[in-house]
């Protein structure tokens, strides 16, 4: 079923394929997210998400991403905004990372961090900063 409004996960997550709004928690986990998923543990859009992801490991599995992800772990097959945390992978970014790991295939814009990796430019390694276009 389609959540709108306020999704609480506590204890455990609930399944929601559709859910709008704001997720809050322990775990969330939806198939398409647009909102605030604000979880302790881990944030799960498994296809899609819009909107901003706020815990310890987030994660879009298949889709996009149009927003901000922030934490210790973050993963996105493509995204179009900003990773933030220690760790951050994805496959296309359109944006920024900012974190002490950033990894991407492909990169339209920048990555700040001690070990920053474009698989699919020039210069694939380059502490500090790096550049894609």
């Amino acid at each position: 079923p389609d959540l709108v409004g306020l999704r609480v996960t506590v204890p455990f997550s609930t399944r929601q394929e559709n859910v709008t709004g704001l997720d809050l928690g322990l775990w969330g986990r939806a198939l398409y997210f647009e909102g605030l998923q604000l979880n302790i543990i881990r944030n799960e859009a498994k296809d899609a998400c819009a909107g901003v992801q706020l815990g310890l490991y987030n994660t879009i599995g298949r889709g996009d991403m149009f927003a901000v992800q922030g934490g210790l772990w973050n993963e996105a097959l493509s995204v179009t905004g900003a990773q933030v945390g220690l760790v951050n992978i994805a496959g296309d970014v359109k944006g920024f990372q900012l974190g002490l790991i950033n990894r991407c295939e492909t990169m339209y814009g920048y990555q700040l961090g001690i070990i920053n990796v474009i698989r699919d430019a020039e210069m694939q390694f380059c502490p500090i900063f790096n550049v894609g276009f």
